[in-house]
Order: C-alpha cells, then sequence, then structure tokens
C-alpha cells in the first residue's frame, strides 16, 4: 500500500527541454500579445469591442430591397441610370472586420486591401433623423470600396461615406459602442473641412492666416471639444494633407489645386509629412506587375505636299492634340512639395 501510495503521488518528471520551452512560450505571450490578423488590434486590449447584430438585421441584398427605402412608387419615372449606385442614409453604424472587431476606417486598413463590413440603420435618402424609426437594420454591409467625405461647401455639416458594389451610404450617427472610435475620425474631418473651404477662397493666404481660422471656428458639439487649436492641426496634418490630395484629384481641370498652395507647402514641411503615403500602400498591396504603354505611332517624316494636305483636311485634329501636349506640359510641372519633385535629375 506504501509503494502503491508513492506511486500515485509523484507525477513524472518533465523533461528539461520541455520546460524551457514552454517557459519560452509563456513570456513570449506575455512580451508579444497577440494581434488580430485582420485589423491588427490587440486581443487582449481591454477596449477591444465586438459586433453584435440585433436579430432582426437584414444581409445587404434583402436590406436594399426593402420598401421603405423606395424613393419613387411604380408608376413614377424618376429612375436616371442603372449604372448609378443608390444612395441611403445610416444611423446607429459601426465598422468591423472579419473578426468583429470594431475598428477605425481612417487607419490605412483599406488601402491595404483588408476587408472591413459596417452595419446599421439604413434610411431614405431624405430623411434628415438620425433616429431608429422608419430604418431597416442591416448587418455586414459591404465590404467598403471606399470611404469618402463631402461637404467642402460652406455648410455646418462634412459628411462621410461608404460606397460597396451595391449601394452608397451617407453616414449619420454612430452606434454607442462605435461612438469612442469614430469621435477622433470627426475632429481630422472636420479640420480638413475648415482647411479647404479656406484654402478655396483664400489661396494666397499664410499659415498664420490658417491657425488664426482654426482657432477662431467654433467646432461642432458632436465633438465635445472647446477650441481648435495649432496643435489639432499638426496632430492631423498627414490626414489632412491627403484629403486635399484627394479633393484636387475629385476636382476639374480647370480648377487651381489648392495643394500647391504657400500655406499648404508650409504645413507639410512644418509637419514632416509624407506624400503619396496611402497611394503607395495601396500600389505596395495589390503588387501590379509593371506593363510598359504601349507606344503610339510616330510622327513620320513628310513632303510639304503630304503637309499641307494633313493641315487641309485635319486641322482640327491637328490642333486637338497640340493643345492636349501644352496641357499635359502644364501638368508636369514640379510643385516643389512632394516626393517625385524633390528628387534630382536622372543622368
Amino acid at each position: 500500500e506504501e509503494k502503491r501510495r508513492k506511486t500515485t503521488s509523484k507525477e513524472p518528471k518533465e523533461p528539461m527541454e520541455k520546460k524551457m520551452a514552454r517557459a519560452k512560450t509563456v513570456v513570449s505571450s506575455k512580451t508579444n500579445p497577440l494581434r488580430c490578423v485582420q485589423c491588427g488590434q490587440y486581443l487582449d486590449d481591454a477596449d477591444l469591442k465586438y459586433e453584435q447584430h440585433p436579430p432582426d438585421a437584414v444581409d445587404e441584398p434583402q436590406l436594399l430591397t426593402s420598401e421603405k427605402l423606395s424613393i419613387f412608387d411604380a408608376n413614377e419615372s424618376g429612375f436616371e441610370s442603372y449604372e448609378a449606385l443608390p444612395q441611403h442614409k445610416l444611423t446607429c453604424f459601426s465598422v468591423y472586420c472579419k473578426r468583429g472587431h470594431m475598428c477605425p476606417i481612417d487607419t490605412g486598413l483599406i488601402e491595404k486591401n483588408i476587408e472591413l463590413f459596417f452595419s446599421g440603420y439604413a434610411k431614405p435618402i431624405y430623411d434628415d433623423d438620425p433616429s431608429l424609426e422608419g430604418g431597416v437594420n442591416g448587418k455586414n454591409l459591404g465590404p467598403i470600396n471606399e470611404w469618402w467625405i463631402t461637404g467642402f461647401d460652406g455648410g455646418e455639416k462634412a459628411l462621410i461615406g461608404f460606397s460597396t458594389s451595391f449601394a452608397e451610404y451617407i453616414l449619420m450617427d454612430p452606434n454607442p459602442e462605435y461612438a469612442p472610435l469614430f469621435s477622433v475620425m470627426q475632429e481630422k474631418i472636420y479640420i480638413s473641412k475648415i482647411v479647404v473651404e479656406f484654402l478655396q477662397g483664400n489661396p494666397d493666404s499664410t499659415y498664420e492666416d490658417l491657425i488664426n481660422k482654426i482657432e477662431t471656428t467654433v467646432p461642432p458639439s458632436v465633438l465635445n471639444l472647446n477650441r481648435f487649436t495649432e496643435d489639432s492641426l499638426l496632430r492631423h496634418a498627414q490626414f489632412v494633407v491627403e484629403q486635399v490630395e484627394s479633393y484636387d484629384e475629385a476636382g476639374d481641370s480647370d480648377e487651381q489645386p489648392i495643394f500647391l498652395t504657400p500655406c499648404m507647402r508650409d504645413l507639410i514641411k512644418l509637419a514632416g509629412v509624407t506624400l503619396g503615403k496611402r497611394r503607395a500602400e495601396r500600389r505596395r498591396t495589390i503588387g501590379h506587375s509593371a506593363k510598359e504603354k504601349d507606344k503610339g505611332p510616330t510622327k513620320a517624316t513628310t513632303t510639304k505636299l503630304v503637309y499641307q494636305i494633313f493641315d487641309t483636311f485635319f486641322a482640327e485634329q491637328i490642333e486637338k492634340d497640340d493643345k492636349e501636349d501644352k496641357e499635359n506640359a502644364f501638368k508636369r510641372r514640379r510643385c516643389g512639395v512632394c516626393e517625385v519633385c524633390q528628387q534630382p535629375e536622372c543622368g
């Protein structure tokens, strides 16, 4: 009996190699906590929140076919084009990755081709009421192909929108659980709105003029801020410059780009902004193979007679080509600010 008691009470000795390996695993997990493979957030973060769908939530196809979102009757002919995506308002929204972790949209995840989805109550585009009444509860909407900002027309609000393969959604109020993540982005957006609208009307203004405009602008109530400061601008300078770039890209060809204003140059240099960062991330992720452009036909040497014939019959086309060459030469001017324009000439 004593022998049996000793046998059962003693545990088999663990080899020293396995014990050391197990100890290293425990230590490494403490020093390097696990991250989500999708959104990159720490899994042991106390602030990490998970998306939870109500039982009545529907997927995007069912949501878009709801009669509550229809703005035309059966007898009305108001549909403009089958190519245009339908637009709806979205309230009580939240954004999350495939693993269900709520995450911000302005940290470059979408640019890195990480699929982000969102949920919320969709409402007709004309409905300005941010309450849930009259909305269609949707889940797993997306993935988000792109997000965009509009409202640079002097109005009070800067509107944020999501585009999916099926529709466009203009955001209203966030889900209370998602509000802390969204509030940080809202501050960036309103700072960008101030900068864009100010430079639209004052392209020759100085950096000091911009700071004065920012500090005298009253923040909207949704931000819970007393005032904007220069630190607000410098803290979000990377985001602001990227929005100014996007704004110029979306503008008409005859519009003067505000990105090249002296004020923006000073901001870029002062804040040490990296230009083309988002586009570089997208190129690096997608990894398109470099393809040579198709070489157009060369301008062949012609006799005087051939030249006169071409000049007579194709005068409009030749004039158009010359005009395009001049426009392209104008577009290739150095801005003196971006990374490409600061590189030395080759050769």
